[in-house]
């Protein structure tokens, strides 16, 4: 889909108009491995833009609104368009001039704390907090109830987390950013075994695990 100067990508028509999680997940497939990695660039350059307190719009409203930030994925699967892009492309070069700072720019925030109590808590787990916003994949809302609002720290989320992580440290090095890669690491490294705990405290007897673990349930 054709946006004014930018491309972004159909999630569903007609029912969907562009997403920004759909748009990061299907990047790779729909432009990279088809060859057309000049498209994958300007779709990333056109949601960099938009990037607002460390998040990336979950959806570009009609008739010139602005974009709507509620995800806590869609920016985690951004990184993963990135790495991807390097990946067939090895165009450091414009990931360095273009996006980098952007992606700096959103771990700080996510460090600190930004939407709908998204932020790094003291485990190193990314957590969301609020319980009236639909911030992940499972986003059905039906009037002013969510139907699946999975605060705390969704299991995936941590995966994404955890990759935006290594991502930043495999860019770091590249471009000789020594102090930032040390950072990167040390926040990634210990996050294997927390999350392996995480999803060990939350897991049903049945070994299904649950959508995510609020740490101030009672776990019934």
């Amino acid at each position: 889909m054709v946006r004014e100067d930018f491309k972004t990508v159909i999630a569903g028509y007609h029912w969907f108009t562009d997403w920004g999680r759909d748009t990061m997940i299907a990047l790779p497939g729909l432009t990279l491995i088809t060859g057309r990695a000049d498209v994958a660039k300007s779709i990333l350059l056109a949601f960099a833009r938009y990037v607002d307190r460390g998040m990336l719009p979950n959806r570009f409203p009609d008739a010139g609104e602005e974009p709507e930030y509620n995800t806590v994925d869609a920016t985690l699967w951004f990184f993963e368009a990135v790495r991807a892009l390097v990946h067939y492309t090895n165009d450091y070069e414009f990931v360095r001039a273009n996006l980098y700072h952007v992606l700096t720019d959103i771990i700080d925030w996510h460090v600190r704390g930004t939407r709908y109590g998204i932020r790094v808590e003291d485990d190193g787990l990314l957590a969301s907090n609020d319980i009236t916003v639909q911030l992940t994949w499972t986003d059905v809302k039906i009037g002013d109830r969510v139907i699946t609002p999975r605060c705390g720290k969704a299991v995936e989320i941590q995966a994404l987390w955890y990759n935006a992580l290594r991502v930043m440290q495999h860019l770091a090095h590249a471009f000789h950013d020594a102090e930032a890669a040390i950072r990167y690491e040390e926040m990634a490294m210990p996050l294997t075994d927390r999350a392996a705990a995480l999803l060990k405290r939350g897991v049903w007897q049945n070994y299904c695990a649950p959508p995510s673990v609020n740490p101030s349930s009672s776990g019934e």
